[in-house]
């Protein structure tokens, strides 16, 4: 009877009918197989290890660099000089000008000061070991390369804490954080970003969680205008970082509580326990001291919070100083018929365009030291993000810790597109323009922008995945180190790493298109 109905419904024998029952359950679970698989695969690009291997990739370029590179990139002979003031007293402070220090800017001043003064205790120690220069140098850059890795924990750490930021979201922004060109070489590099990076990375975790405390935590707060004032003496721009954050914690909190805040933070001040309490209000005021003493006394003495070289020492003893000059000579050949375009078509035809060049080269030397591939990637990945977070805009909006950072991304760039937009009406040409200006919100940006593409096609997570892959790809033309290996010039390498530098340029040009 059974073999009857088979073969009438399909015409089919038993034994073909059986066989393509069979090809059936094997096909789903074949199915099944490449789903488990996929799912698996999607798991580990979401997991520790695979934070791991990003953190990895990050040593080994800071590595290459610290032990390969002369003081060359980013004024980086000049930190080191910077440093070396502090080490022959105990103060942060260094009084007057001494005529000596003239070629390093108006330092006595200087309104990012508190990095060198941190760095001039361990070096410090290095000293007692050894007069080597290299040696020295080569120590620094390990702890400002320890100092990055701090800060990409940190801020894998808060935006895993944003809603709808996955660990596959985050572990990729990462990924194609470190991959780029300009992020390449900085981890080694001794400078207060990395510093600054790290203060931030704090800033953005205790923002988070006040954003998602029940109720008001008065500890957290002090601690943030502890890191958030400090933040400022390490790296004075940090200041437009800092901000966004202190503006849209406020309306969260004038939201929340109204008139109630002041009865609140006592509240939760009181609760706190008496040495912490103590702790955190000599913190408090130990680093107000420090803003006082640096921008606020610099704009009532000299009109800015960090005031340039002439202003402090004088037109004429700025003259040694390399900065000033350059500056100088831009002001003094500036076309008296100089027209300026408007803030809008400045960032549309100036500041896009140089800020998209020197994402792909931190050597920051035009056209000659980019690669053309990965260049273009970058341009096309520049609209294509900005399409994708307007797009998703909606998605992003519905979550208080995603539209914070929106605003920190927004306000940031904003405030450095003015300040450059500035010295560009003072010089006449587009000057001071650098990618790695924006690397605290470059994690940030990425994330939203993968978080936006993953609202948009959540449907196809295989497309997802196979676009990433496909752009990881992509970058094995000029991410990471391949540009600088491809593009360095050989007088940047010290002489004892030359040579491995040249044989590794050697195995790699047949691959990569110039």
């Amino acid at each position: 009877m059974t073999t009857a109905w088979c073969c009438k419904k399909g015409k089919l024998s038993t034994a073909e009918y059986v066989l393509q029952l069979m090809i059936r359950m094997d096909m789903r679970v074949k199915k099944k197989s490449s789903k488990n698989y996929f799912d698996k695969l999607m798991g580990f690009f979401a997991s520790k290890h695979f934070f791991y291997a990003i953190v990895a990739i990050t040593i080994t370029q800071g590595l290459w660099y610290a032990f390969s590179f002369r003081p060359w990139i980013n004024d980086e002979a000049r930190h080191f000089e910077n440093i070396q003031l502090y080490t022959h007293q105990l103060s942060p402070f260094l009084g007057s000008q001494n005529p000596a220090w003239d070629h390093l800017g108006g330092v006595v001043r200087d309104g990012s000061y508190m990095f060198y003064y941190l760095m001039s205790w361990p070096l410090r120690l290095l000293e007692m070991i050894s007069s080597d220069y290299g040696f020295q140098l080569i120590s620094l850059r390990l702890i400002c390369l320890a100092v990055f890795i701090g800060a990409i924990i940190v801020i894998r750490k808060a935006l895993l804490e944003v809603k709808g930021l996955s660990g596959g979201i985050v572990n990729f922004a990462l990924l194609f954080f470190v991959l780029t060109p300009a992020v390449g070489l900085l981890a080694g590099i001794v400078n207060y970003d990395s510093a600054a990076f790290l203060l931030f990375s704090f800033l953005l975790l205790l923002s988070i969680r006040l954003l998602h405390d029940a109720t008001l935590r008065a500890d957290r707060i002090i601690l943030f205008l502890i890191v958030g004032l400090f933040i400022t003496v390490v790296k004075w721009t940090s200041i437009a970082l800092v901000i966004p954050l202190l503006v849209y914690l406020g309306y969260h909190y004038l939201k929340k509580y109204k008139m109630n805040i002041v009865a609140a933070f006592i509240k939760s001040f009181r609760a706190i326990p008496l040495r912490t309490r103590v702790l955190l209000l000599v913190g408090l005021t130990v680093t107000a001291s420090l803003f006082i003493e640096r921008p606020v006394l610099n704009t009532l003495e000299y009109g800015k919070p960090a005031p340039s070289c002439e202003v402090v020492i004088g037109s004429e003893r700025c003259k040694a100083f390399p900065d000033y000059v350059v500056y100088s000579t831009l002001k003094a050949h500036k076309n008296p018929n100089f027209d300026p375009v408007d803030p809008v078509r400045y960032t549309v035809e100036h500041w896009s365009r140089i800020m998209s060049n020197t994402m792909t080269n931190l050597l920051e030397k035009g056209r000659v030291s980019q690669l053309p591939v990965v260049s273009k990637l970058y341009e096309i990945l520049a609209l294509f993000s900005v399409a994708m977070i307007l797009i998703g805009l909606k998605d992003i909006l519905r979550s208080r810790a995603r539209v914070m950072l929106l605003v920190i991304i927004g306000g940031f760039t904003l405030i450095l597109i003015a300040s450059e937009y500035g010295s560009y009406l003072k010089a006449g040409t587009p000057v001071a323009i650098r990618a790695r200006y924006l690397i605290p919100i470059l994690p940030l940006y990425i994330a939203l922008t993968l978080f936006s593409i993953n609202s948009i096609f959540y449907r196809y997570k295989k497309l997802q995945f196979s676009a990433a892959v496909l752009v990881v790809l992509v970058l094995s033309q000029g991410g990471s180190i391949v540009t600088h290996l491809i593009t360095t010039p050989e007088s940047a390498y010290w002489k004892g790493s030359l040579h491995a530098n040249l044989k590794v340029k050697h195995l790699i040009e047949p691959v990569i298109k110039q």
